[in-house]
């Protein structure tokens, strides 16, 4: 894929409740294209081969009126990371391989991707920039409260399931910290925009085999 065609691809990674879905929000409403990962991945849920095989795997009262109960399988997988590890590797490769064809068929000269677990999918080398959105961790909790009722457990677990903001620090390019009012966090991210419009190209590979990469190197170790 020539880089002179190529958009500069951006990734917006935060843990739940940080407000990446916010700052998305903001990209979009500037007149930037953005993927959501995680729309992309539930709507593979409703795929009916991985349905079939997801009740036959943890139990048919999975399937609620012909879908999959996602309340059911976040409590499943949230709690268990081998079977959260054993999902993503159903989804993921579905989700990387619809990222690679929206690559070779973008016009747009930035093209972000709201992914919320980028580096435990190994896909930091897939863009020219990573964004991180971080917030206080007691904002956190009384965020995820209001907007999902979940009880301190879920919440825990959630936060559990994904690399601590800490420690993905210098493993990104730019911070967007969260620690005020909407306006504030919009203010922060139309300024990044017009940052992220000079950034430079750099080496990169596909989602994709990205993926790949990860895997043997996860396996192997």
């Amino acid at each position: 894929m020539p880089q002179s065609s190529s958009p500069k691809l951006i990734g917006i990674t935060g843990n739940i409740g940080s407000g990446k879905s916010l700052v998305c929000s903001f990209i979009q409403q500037a007149g930037f294209k953005l993927v959501p990962a995680d729309d992309i991945a539930k709507a593979q849920l409703d795929d009916e081969d991985l349905q079939v095989h997801l009740a036959e795997v943890w139990g048919a009262e999975l399937i609620v009126d012909g879908r999959i109960d996602r309340n059911a399988l976040a409590d499943i997988v949230f709690t268990n990371p081998g079977k959260l590890a054993y999902l993503n590797s159903l989804i993921h490769p579905r989700v990387l391989e619809i990222f690679d064809r929206m690559v070779e068929v973008s016009h747009d000269d930035l093209l972000f991707f709201e992914i919320p677990l980028l580096f435990e999918a190994g896909l930091e080398s897939c863009f020219d920039a990573i964004v991180l959105v971080t917030a206080p961790r007691e904002q956190v909790i009384a965020r995820l409260k209001k907007r999902d009722s979940s009880s301190p457990e879920q919440i825990l677990a959630r936060l559990k399931a994904q690399i601590p903001d800490i420690d993905k620090l210098d493993r990104v390019d730019y911070v967007l910290q969260n620690d005020s009012d909407p306006e504030a966090l919009k203010v922060k991210t139309l300024s990044l925009l017009e940052r992220l419009k000079t950034i430079a190209s750099r080496p990169k590979i596909g989602f994709i085999e990205a993926c790949y990469r990860h895997n043997l190197l996860h396996n192997n170790g």
